[in-house]
């Protein structure tokens, strides 16, 4: 039933997009839809990347309400903010170094849930060509 309805407000976005209309308010969509939460969380639990440890101790491991709760909080009286990635270096084939960014639990889940919205809004006006 929760789902029906996380469907049916993605769809209206995606509809709204395809007739060329603005599509608005998608912070209160973040903050008011959490079974958007629980997508987004479902998404990404399965990559192994999930419970590797950003600049501080926050993982994708132990997903709760509160958690996401706190989030949403700070998201509504804008106060979130994105910490640093922390920066690791992954040898490649030919012996050099690639640079690779790891995000803390928290900012994985609020980028995959802006992710799932703007998905939304663009995928069905991008050309097929």
């Amino acid at each position: 039933m929760q789902f029906a309805r996380l469907n049916r407000k993605l769809e209206g976005i995606s509809d709204a997009s395809r007739k060329s209309k603005p599509v608005k308010d998608l912070l209160k969509t973040m903050v008011n839809c959490k079974e958007l939460w629980i997508e987004a969380y479902a998404n990404i639990y399965s990559n192994k990347g999930a419970i590797t440890k950003g600049v501080n101790e926050n993982t994708l491991d132990g997903f709760s309400w509160k958690r996401v709760d706190k989030i949403i909080e700070k998201l509504r009286n804008k106060k979130y903010r994105f910490a640093p990635a922390k920066r690791l270096y992954i040898p490649k084939p030919n012996g050099k170094k690639r640079p690779l960014g790891i995000l803390t639990g928290d900012d994985k889940l609020v980028m995959e849930v802006a992710r799932i919205l703007l998905e939304r809004v663009y995928e069905p006006i991008f050309s097929a060509r």
